[in-house]
């Protein structure tokens, strides 16, 4: 905890988003932790038995797109493509990018730019891959948009069919209500050109969905994505945060759950408590 001092080093506050790994020589482990308030990701070793000797920042406040790192998903290269694990440390709050940071480096430049810009700007709270064979030869990367204001929060996808590593030549897509019941538990109806919130859908109820293209969404200002989510006529989510699959197989990889946190006890809106949602994506593409 942030009062603990390991040989000199003194965790920040507010820790967030995390990823664990095995130590290659078997004989410990590496934890690397966001730590939201003080702009920074911290990195933890651990010996066999889990005890806490030494730590380091892999990034701190002094970047120049210092921001709130929020959620973290470890990307793991034996389970998600490429030749090396890469922690995407989400950012929500003043840069809005996701920054791809290297966990094993020796010597850390905490201050250095490890931005993916080709994932976009929105307001991060999580950037989750899935893994490498749920769509083979191709990346695919859901992110959770923590927003409550101009195009409210939406569900990202970053998508290459160029390799199941590629970070910078995808495209950027958001989630898109097709079909929304009559109310009345009837068949569902098409109506083109609508944009859905969390108002519209029942509980326990099934929707169809698809991912739209924010076309040069990378080149996009988080303002200007705004603008381009509600040209498209994504779907509004009270502020959606973290972001996982269901483990176990390729199959179940892409059941991709994710929760909404809501507005907040009070507030009024269409969804002040939060609520959670499971996306069950196409065997043949990520994209319905």
């Amino acid at each position: 905890s942030t009062p603990d001092v390991i040989d000199g080093f003194q965790l920040a506050g507010s820790a967030d988003g995390a990823g664990f790994l095995k130590d290659p020589n078997g004989t410990g482990y590496t934890y690397v932790v966001n730590c939201e308030d003080s702009y920074a990701v911290a990195r933890i070793r651990l010996d066999e038995d889990l005890v806490p000797i030494s730590g380091d920042y892999l990034l701190n406040s002094g970047v120049a797109d210092f921001a709130r790192q929020c959620s973290g998903t470890m990307w793991e290269k034996d389970i998600h493509g490429g030749d090396k694990d890469i922690f995407l440390s989400a950012s929500e709050r003043f840069f809005y990018d996701v920054k791809g940071i290297d966990p094993w480096i020796t010597t850390p430049t905490p201050q250095a730019d490890f931005r993916l810009d080709a994932l976009g700007e929105f307001s991060w709270e999580n950037a989750v891959p899935l893994p490498k064979d749920a769509y083979s030869g191709k990346t695919v990367i859901i992110g959770g948009d923590d927003d409550s204001s101009g195009s409210e929060g939406q569900v990202t996808l970053y998508y290459s069919e160029a390799g199941d590593a590629d970070l910078t030549g995808g495209k950027i897509y958001v989630l898109r209500f097709k079909q929304i019941s009559d109310g009345a538990g009837g068949a569902q109806a098409v109506i083109a050109d609508t944009q859905y919130d969390e108002s519209d859908l029942d509980f326990k109820s099934e929707y169809d969905v698809e991912f739209v293209e924010v076309v040069n969404g990378a080149s996009m200002t988080v303002g200007e994505m705004e603008t381009a989510c509600n040209n498209v006529f994504a779907s509004q989510f009270m502020r959606v945060e973290d972001v996982d699959y269901q483990k176990g197989s390729d199959a179940n990889a892409r059941n991709v759950f994710f929760a909404v946190t809501g507005r907040g006890p009070g507030a009024g809106t269409y969804n002040d408590w939060g609520t959670v949602y499971k996306l069950e994506l196409d065997e043949a593409s990520p994209l319905t």
